[in-house]
């Protein structure tokens, strides 16, 4: 080796001879690159922004439209691509009986061919390669370059390959890296195999992330049907099993909650009744316990269809025996009334068995006015009992606690 450090700063060697320096430092500046790139893609947030800046490295090189396909079972599927249409991207795959490709994936090599084209290999018209035929008979050479991911998350490395199209003729004046025979040069095969090694540690990310997302579908649909059946217990907890109306249990929790809504200024008025002659429909011979069953479901029935033509009914309980309580909405006394002695008249036309007398109910109300006198529950409730007490030693009335 000469060297010739004259004319050069102290320290600096230099090779003579113009192509030796020149290929040096064409090296130099790959190594470069290779690095810069590791660091880019390192610092993205995303796999989708790290593939892009990879293919767009390719692309810088000379390599067209660059692609990553992952393989899967018996085929490679298209998961990043740079430059193709829309119709040829994610999902787009070739049969691990492609001969070229296939060769690529198998022997673990960087792999070249100048006239690709000039293959008998048949063509569909989803493969990008079918569209970059048509549209640029130019890029007749592909290059396939393999990678090897290591997911956290599995066991198995994942393999792939990226797949890119060049001029054999275009490419020789970029970087004189793939000769016209298809021959990849040393440099240029160390520097694609960086790049495929980057690919693969994102290839791998994204087999860790589809891995996390199955797991946390997973989870989701266990935590919903483990809330569905909460849900469920919920409901039959707070359900009366007979009519489907709101039970006893829930109206004690509800309860509080009106009470303290009412001193905020809303307008919850609370409707206890009772049915007078309910006794002779169970007890009729022409009825029974089951008649009197149907009745009070056709009572809770009743209910349902007023909460659903009136929205100022709030909710409807089935407080036990045959007897239910409405929560009603107004500021308005005479609305009030005028609910309760409809719900009475409408309640006196449900059809009793044969020889039975009509059913009719006793209604005992406390309006907001009330309520909001009360600091306790229980001590509500008791004088809501009195109010019904009253109402029903008349029998067939509605009767609004006095003090």
């Amino acid at each position: 080796m000469i060297i010739d450090g004259k004319g050069h700063e102290p320290g600096m060697v230099v090779v003579k001879g113009a192509e030796v320096v020149r290929a040096g430092i064409f090296e130099r500046r790959d190594e470069d690159i290779v690095r810069a790139l590791r660091r880019a893609v390192h610092s993205q947030k995303t796999v989708d922004a790290s593939l892009d800046l990879v293919l767009q490295a390719l692309q810088k090189r000379g390599y067209e439209f660059p692609r990553v396909y992952r393989k899967k079972g018996e085929v490679c599927i298209l998961i990043q691509s740079l430059g193709l249409p829309e119709e040829y991207g994610h999902g787009t795959s070739f049969s691990m009986n492609h001969p070229i490709l296939e060769r690529v994936i198998n022997d673990e090599a960087v792999y070249a061919n100048s006239d690709m084209f000039s293959s008998t290999t048949e063509l569909e018209s989803t493969d990008p390669l079918y569209h970059i035929r048509q549209m640029q008979p130019t890029l007749t050479g592909l290059i396939g370059i393999p990678y090897i991911g290591h997911p956290v998350h599995r066991e198995r490395e994942v393999k792939g390959t990226i797949i890119a199209n060049y001029d054999p003729k275009r490419l020789q004046t970029l970087i004189k890296g793939v000769n016209a025979n298809g021959e990849v040069e040393d440099r240029e095969g160390m520097i694609l195999s960086d790049i495929g090694e980057i690919i693969g540690e994102k290839v791998a990310n994204i087999v860790d992330l589809e891995f996390l997302a199955r797991q946390n579908e997973q989870l989701r649909k266990t935590t919903e049907a483990l809330e569905l059946s909460n849900r469920h217990l919920t409901d039959q907890a707070y359900t009366d099993e007979l009519t489907g109306l709101l039970n006893r249990r829930r109206f004690g929790i509800d309860l509080d909650e009106y009470m303290k809504s009412i001193t905020r200024g809303f307008n919850y008025n609370l409707l206890v009744y009772d049915c007078d002659g309910f006794k002779g429909v169970n007890d009729s011979p022409n009825g029974g316990h089951p008649r009197g069953d149907q009745f009070l479901r056709d009572k809770a029935e009743l209910l349902l269809k007023l909460q659903r033509q009136d929205t100022r009914v709030i909710k409807t309980y089935r407080l036990g025996g045959d007897e239910f309580a409405v929560v009603y909405n107004s500021a308005s006394v005479d609305d009030v009334l005028f609910f309760a002695e409809n719900l009475r008249t409408e309640i006196s036309r449900i059809p009793v068995p044969e020889g039975c007398n009509p059913v009719t109910a006793s209604i005992g109300v406390m309006t907001p006015e009330i309520i909001r006198t009360f600091t306790k529950a229980d001590d509500l409730l008791n004088r809501v009992d009195q109010t019904l007490y009253r109402a029903k030693e008349r029998k067939d009335c509605v009767v609004f606690y006095e003090r």
